[in-house]
């Protein structure tokens, strides 16, 4: 009895080569309740970074919590977490716990974007603390208005390959102090010294096996950045739908299709019958003299 599997792997990849192989990408934080409008799940002052990241990881889902928990991040593919709740009031600082939690996350290999922002608010600075302590940073300061950022850095977060940043405005930023051990990224042109305003903890720079953390010391930047991150962490799925996956297409036509079940003649029996053919015309042939 032939077997229907293999109409149903070809059926299966089928499908496959019009959606590639992918996954879905859950990227967190606090939801409104906790970050308001800068929740990444529910924010509006997000709402163009989960577009974009829409656009790049069709599959991606937007999650939000109002404590972290170390269960929580577990889950996640990229964590977001902010100290302003909206434009003139900060978030609830992070307790130790959650503090806790966001470490062992990082140290375990789980990536985070940082977010933390002028300390001319007393709840905002509060929050910036209970951030960026974390991974040994402090930020200080306020920068009015719009203020530019240059790169600092040829790191592919920068370069690559959702696309290259050189410059970007920041809005009342603030800027980093003590940077922990960080790369720089960039760096305000009107801060002290230049200071920077964005940081990386590459992966395996705060322990072995600890995942990226990109801090940002504005909630004001460039979504090319996040993306170029996201990159890094989980690579986008890349659609079969191309040179490689066309012909891994073909191949799996090859072998599963029903004809590919047919035996292959054997070249030696195939000589063996033409001898015969070709022997027995003359054997039974008579003479007519």
């Amino acid at each position: 009895m032939r077997s229907h599997l293999p109409i149903v792997l070809l059926i299966s990849f089928s499908f496959l080569a019009l959606a590639g192989v992918a996954r879905a990408q859950v990227i967190g934080g606090f939801d409104a309740s906790r970050g308001g409008i800068f929740s990444p799940a529910e924010g509006s002052q997000f709402e163009l970074l989960r577009g974009d990241i829409l656009a790049t990881y069709p599959l991606a889902q937007f999650s939000g919590t109002n404590v972290l928990t170390l269960q929580y991040l577990l889950g996640l593919d990229l964590v977001i977490v902010g100290s302003a709740f909206s434009q003139s009031a900060g978030i609830t600082p992070l307790d130790a716990s959650e503090q806790a939690a966001l470490s062992q996350y990082v140290d375990g290999g789980g990536a985070a974007i940082i977010l933390t922002d002028n300390h001319t608010l007393p709840d905002v600075a509060a929050a910036n603390v209970s951030l960026s302590t974390v991974f040994g940073v402090t930020t200080t300061g306020t920068l009015s208005g719009s203020q530019p950022a240059s790169s600092a850095s040829q790191h592919p977060i920068m370069t690559g390959p959702a696309g290259v940043v050189t410059n970007y405005n920041t809005e009342f930023p603030g800027w980093v102090d003590t940077d922990g051990g960080a790369t720089t990224l960039a760096t305000l042109d009107n801060a002290p010294s230049n200071a920077a305003t964005c940081l990386l903890f590459d992966e395996g720079a705060i322990v072995a096996g600890s995942g990226p953390v990109l801090l940002f010391t504005d909630h004001v930047f460039p979504n090319t950045l996040v993306l170029n991150l996201l990159y890094l962490v989980v690579p986008p799925a890349v659609p079969l739908l191309t040179p490689v996956g066309l012909g891994a297409l073909v191949l799996l036509l090859a072998t599963t299709s029903p004809l590919a079940r047919w035996p292959v003649p054997n070249a030696k029996r195939c000589r063996s019958v033409r001898r015969f053919h070709d022997k027995s015309p003359k054997s039974s042939k008579r003479s007519l003299s």
